[in-house]
């Protein structure tokens, strides 16, 4: 992992290291399995151990992480179980959003119009990470334009819900991204999704966010036998 230099109030130290720590996980920079250590993770970032302690608790409450005592802190293996469950609350919980995004969209509306450029925007910044080969920066943009779709929806319940669910999708959305780039397939999804909301097209919004899911999931047992160690049930 990249050492990098942490400097923020200490007030908001702890949610900084956490959310690190997290997208280091999330995006394989620390792989499935792979033990960590208080000491040289703080050394590594300029932080006392304190901060540390306090991310390790809430990754671990997340199940990203096994606090191993004496030992260290291992990697959680990406359960195939709890990626299959968070999929289907997700894929479930985001059409049902996606529907009704569709259905009062107004193209007229400012907001909407400012939005739709946001989430071009971040298609666009995709493309940009696809062409470097930046899986890091594709990942990001693609949780982002999922997240201001569900900024527009304006319900912080589901928002949370499905925030919650994506940590163990996204471990295997980052491991397809490297392993099969199909960056052109996602980035094709994203513009379909949007397409048809801006034409109220109900149906049509509702097929593309279902394709765009099932194409993780048509990936995910070739991914499961190729890197059979980072998988566990």
């Amino acid at each position: 992992m990249t050492n990098r230099k942490l400097s923020v109030r200490r007030t908001t130290l702890a949610d900084e290291v956490y959310s690190h720590l997290r997208d280091s996980i999330v995006t394989l920079r620390l792989k499935p399995g792979q033990m960590v250590y208080e000491n040289e993770l703080a050394a590594s970032l300029g932080v006392s151990r304190t901060p540390i302690r306090e991310a390790f608790r809430i990754l671990s409450a997340e199940e990203l992480i096994e606090i191993l005592p004496q030992r260290g802190v291992k990697i959680s293996n990406i359960s195939r179980k709890k990626v299959m469950d968070a999929w289907f609350v997700r894929s479930t919980l985001e059409n049902e959003a996606i529907k009704k995004i569709a259905e009062t969209w107004n193209p007229g509306d400012e907001y909407c119009r400012r939005l739709s450029g946001e989430l071009r925007g971040m298609i666009e910044t995709q493309r940009k990470g696809a062409a470097a080969n930046d899986y890091r920066l594709f990942l990001v943009s693609d949780i982002g334009f999922h997240n201001k779709l569900l900024e527009y929806f304006n319900n912080p319940t589901l928002t949370q819900v499905v925030l919650a669910m994506r940590n163990h999708v996204n471990r295997v959305t980052s491991l397809e991204q490297q392993e099969m780039r199909e960056f052109d397939h996602v980035i094709g999804d994203h513009e379909k999704i949007l397409q048809t909301i801006e034409r109220n097209d109900v149906p049509g919004a509702e097929q593309a966010l279902r394709v765009h899911f099932g194409r993780l999931m048509a990936n995910f047992q070739k991914l499961v036998a190729r890197y059979p160690d980072y998988f566990v049930d």
